[in-house]
C-alpha cells in the first residue's frame, strides 16, 4: 500500500508540525543561549522552554484524563473567559524563572522539554489505537509503526500476525 498524506491542517498534524519545528530549534542549544531573551517579554530562553514543557504536560493530562461526561472546552472556547491579569502573568513569570533556574545543567532541561513533547505528540495516536484494538497492542512497535499499520499503511510480517493472534485479522483498525 502507498502512503496517504496526512491532512496537514488536522488537529494532530498541526501539533505535530509546531512541536517539531520548536524541539528543532531547542535541540541544539546550550547553557548560555538558554539564558538570552526571547521574543516574549520578561522570558529568557530557558524560562519558556519550562513554560512549554508545562503545557505538554498538560495537553498529556488532559487529553488522557478519564471524563464522565463530554468535553466542555475546545480549542477556541478555551481560550473565551482568558482576561489579561498582570499581577498573575508576573507571577507566572517569576514561577517560570525561578523553576527553570533550578535546573543547574541546561541539558537536563532541554531533554526533558524534548521527551515531553515527543510523548505529547505520539500518546494521542497509540491511546487511539489501542482504544479501537481494545487493549495494548502486544507487539512491540513503535508509535510510528502502530500508526501505518493499524491504518494499513504498512503491511504486517508473519512474526506480527503471530504476535497479534486472532486481533490480526482486526488490522487495519481503519483506514
Amino acid at each position: 500500500m502507498t502512503d496517504v498524506p496526512a491532512d496537514p491542517t488536522s488537529p494532530s498534524e498541526v501539533l505535530r508540525a509546531a512541536s517539531t519545528a520548536f524541539a528543532d530549534v531547542v535541540r541544539p542549544l546550550e547553557d548560555e543561549e538558554s539564558w538570552r531573551p526571547t521574543g516574549c517579554t520578561g522570558w529568557a530562553v530557558r524560562d519558556l522552554i519550562l513554560h512549554c514543557g508545562a503545557d505538554c504536560r498538560r495537553a498529556l493530562v488532559a487529553l488522557h484524563t478519564p471524563a464522565a461526561g463530554p468535553a466542555d472546552r475546545d480549542a477556541v472556547t478555551y481560550w473565551q473567559d482568558w482576561r489579561p491579569d498582570p499581577v498573575g502573568a508576573a507571577n507566572g513569570r517569576r514561577w517560570s524563572r525561578v523553576s527553570a533556574s533550578m535546573f543547574l545543567d541546561f541539558r537536563q532541561l532541554r531533554e526533558l522539554y524534548l521527551e515531553t513533547a515527543a510523548a505529547t505528540v505520539t500518546a494521542v495516536v497509540r491511546a487511539t489505537l489501542d482504544g479501537l484494538l481494545g487493549r495494548p497492542v502486544p507487539v512491540a512497535w513503535s508509535d510510528q509503526h502502530y500508526a501505518r499499520a493499524a491504518t494499513g499503511r504498512a503491511s504486517l510480517t508473519d512474526a506480527d500476525r503471530r504476535a497479534l493472534g486472532a486481533d490480526a485479522e482486526r488490522i487495519p483498525l481503519f483506514s
